[in-house]
C-alpha cells in the first residue's frame, strides 16, 4: 500500500502533461501511486499517459468517456490505495521536494490535512503567488481556524477521513467544486498544518474553467447554487451546524452573476431564515444593506453604489472576516 495516491485528471492537455508527469516521477519522495484518469481526451494526452504507465509501475492509466473533472477525481478516489491523497492539475508542475515536505509534516505531527503556501504563477516568467492571511503552523481544525482557501492542488488529504464520510466531488458542478469538497472534508479534521516548502507551479491558461466564467455565467451561477445546496445538505446530515457560516466562501458576487435579478433572488432565498441577520455585526453595513434589501429596485441601487465605490471587489474578503469574527463571540 503506497503512502500517497496522486490523482491527476487528464483532458486535452497534450502540451503540458509530459512536463507534469516528469515532475511527479522525479519527486524525492518515492512511495506513491499516480492515478491518471483520462476523461475522454482526443489529443496526444492518451499516448503520453500510456507511455508513463508502461515504463513506471507506480503510474496507472484509466480511461473513461468524457464526464467532467469531478467525475474523474471521484474515479481516482475509488481506486486510490494511499494513506494520503494529493490532487494535481495536469497542466501544472511541482518542484522535486514538494510532496515530500507535505508528507513528512503530516506524519511528524499526525495531521489530517497539510496546506503548502509555496506557489508560483506560470513557469516563465515566474511570479510568486501570495495566498493572503495564512501563516505556517499547526492548528486545531475548528470553524474559527478555517483557512478560507479553496485551492485543491496545494493540499494533502488524509484518505481515511474521505472514506469515513464517503466525501466526493459534486459531479453536476463545473465550477468551484474543489472548494465544496474541501468544505465537506474540513469538519472531519482534528488538526491541520500550513507550511511553506518546495514549490507548486500553477499555469494560468486562457481556456481554463475559471477563465471562462464571464462567457458562461449562467452555468457558473447554477454550479454555485448546486454547490451550496449540496454542501449545506451534507452539513445537516452530519449535524455540522457550526460550520454552516463557512459556506459564505462559496457565495459569488454581483459581477459574477449573469443577471442582477437572478442574483437578488438567489441571495433572497439564502436569507429566508435571516442568515445574514445573525451576523449583522460582522458584515460591513453597506454590504448588509444590499444583501438584505426588501425589493429588487432597492437592491440594484445599493449594488450599483457598492460597485462604484469598490466595495464589491473587497466583498469576499469582508465575508471571510465576518465568518472568523462570528465565532470569536
Amino acid at each position: 500500500m503506497p503512502e500517497i495516491s496522486i490523482i491527476v485528471p487528464v483532458y486535452q492537455v497534450e502540451k503540458y502533461i509530459e512536463e507534469c508527469l516528469n515532475s511527479i516521477q522525479t519527486q524525492t519522495f518515492k512511495d506513491f501511486e499516480v492515478l491518471l484518469i483520462d476523461d475522454g481526451s482526443t489529443d496526444g494526452s492518451t499516448d503520453i499517459c500510456k507511455a508513463f504507465a508502461a515504463m513506471d509501475k507506480r503510474f496507472l492509466y484509466v480511461r473513461q468517456s468524457n464526464q467532467g473533472v469531478s467525475n474523474a477525481r471521484n474515479k481516482g478516489l475509488s481506486l486510490a490505495q494511499g494513506k494520503y491523497v494529493y490532487f494535481m492539475d495536469a497542466d501544472d508542475v511541482v518542484s522535486p521536494d514538494f510532496v515530500q515536505h507535505m508528507f513528512e509534516y503530516a506524519k511528524k505531527h499526525q495531521l489530517d490535512l497539510v496546506i503548502n503556501l509555496s506557489v508560483l504563477l506560470n513557469l516563465s516568467p515566474k511570479e510568486e503567488f501570495i495566498i493572503p492571511n495564512l501563516e505556517p503552523g499547526i492548528f486545531t481544525s475548528t470553524p474559527q481556524n478555517y483557512f478560507h482557501n479553496g485551492f485543491l492542488w496545494n493540499k494533502l488529504f488524509k484518505k481515511e477521513l474521505i472514506d469515513k464520510a464517503n466525501i466526493r466531488f459534486i459531479e453536476k458542478s463545473r465550477y468551484r467544486e474543489d472548494e465544496a469538497f474541501i468544505l465537506m472534508f474540513y469538519p472531519f479534521c482534528k488538526t491541520h498544518g500550513i507550511i511553506r516548502h518546495g514549490y507548486y507551479f500553477y499555469r494560468q491558461r486562457e481556456d481554463s474553467a475559471m477563465h471562462s466564467v464571464q462567457k458562461k455565467l449562467r452555468k457558473y451561477e447554477k454550479s454555485i447554487q448546486y454547490n451550496i445546496e449540496n454542501t449545506l445538505k451534507f452539513y445537516k446530515q452530519y449535524d455540522f451546524r457550526d460550520y454552516i457560516p463557512l459556506l459564505c466562501d462559496l457565495l459569488p458576487f454581483y459581477h459574477e452573476w449573469s443577471s442582477p435579478k437572478n442574483y437578488w433572488q438567489f441571495i433572497k432565498q439564502i436569507n429566508m431564515a435571516n442568515f445574514f441577520l445573525k451576523y449583522k455585526r460582522n458584515i460591513h453595513p453597506f454590504i448588509f444593506s444590499a444583501l438584505t434589501s426588501h425589493g429588487y429596485i432597492h437592491f440594484r441601487i445599493k449594488m450599483f453604489w457598492l460597485y462604484h465605490k469598490g466595495f464589491i471587489k473587497a466583498a469576499k474578503k469582508k465575508f471571510r472576516t465576518f465568518v472568523k469574527n462570528a465565532f470569536k463571540r
